[in-house]
C-alpha cells in the first residue's frame, strides 16, 4: 500500500483535512475524555498523519503495514471519545508506534495488531466486551475483573484453551 493511500484514507476516516491539521486534531482532542494528557495524545495522532506514512514509504512490508493499520484504528477509537478494549485506546496505540518503529516487530504486537485490523476490517467497529456475568458465576478469589476481561479476551481470539494448556505445562 502506498503511503498516500494510507495518509488520505485515513485522513478521510478521522475528517481531517490535508494541510494545517494541527489546529483541528487540537481542537477536537481538548474536548474528549483522554486517558493521556492531551500532549501525548497530539503526538500519538499526528504521528499517525507524519511519521507513520514516511515509514511506510520506505517500509512496504505487510507486518509493518498491519501494525500501522491496527495503531491508526487505536488513534481512531479514542478519536471518537471511546475504547472498547480493556485497556485505554491510547495505550494500544502508543504500545503500537513503539513496535511499529522497530526493525523486527515483536509477536504480541503482532497478534494485538492481527486483533485490532481483524476486528475493525468489517464495519469499523471495535467492539471487545467485558463480560460481568463470569464474576457473578464464578466465586473463586482470583477472578479479578482484570482477569476476567483477560480470559474473554483470549476466548474471542480462541487461545484460551491453548494458554492455560501452555502455562500448566511450564516449570515454575
Amino acid at each position: 500500500m502506498m503511503r498516500e493511500e494510507f495518509l488520505d484514507r485515513w485522513l478521510n476516516r478521522f475528517g481531517l483535512p490535508s494541510e494545517n491539521r494541527e489546529a483541528e486534531i487540537q481542537r477536537h482532542l481538548i474536548n474528549l475524555p483522554l486517558y493521556m494528557q492531551l500532549d501525548e495524545t497530539f503526538a500519538l495522532i499526528a504521528s499517525l498523519f507524519g511519521e507513520v506514512p514516511r515509514l511506510l514509504k520506505r517500509r512496504k512490508d505487510s507486518e509493518t503495514l498491519q501494525i500501522a493499520e491496527a495503531f491508526a484504528w487505536c488513534c481512531f477509537g479514542f478519536w471518537q471519545g471511546r475504547s472498547a478494549f480493556p485497556a485505554f485506546a491510547e495505550s494500544y496505540a502508543a504500545f503500537l508506534k513503539r513496535d511499529l518503529f522497530l526493525r523486527k516487530h515483536s509477536a504480541h504486537a503482532s497478534l494485538v495488531a492481527r486483533m485490532i485490523v481483524e476486528f475493525n476490517s468489517q464495519d469499523g467497529q471495535c467492539w471487545i466486551l467485558f463480560d460481568t456475568s463470569q464474576i457473578v458465576h464464578r466465586a473463586d478469589a482470583e477472578l479479578t475483573p482484570g482477569i476476567a476481561a483477560f480470559e474473554l479476551l483470549l476466548d474471542i481470539i480462541g487461545l484460551h484453551r491453548w494458554m492455560l494448556d501452555f502455562l500448566s505445562e511450564l516449570d515454575w
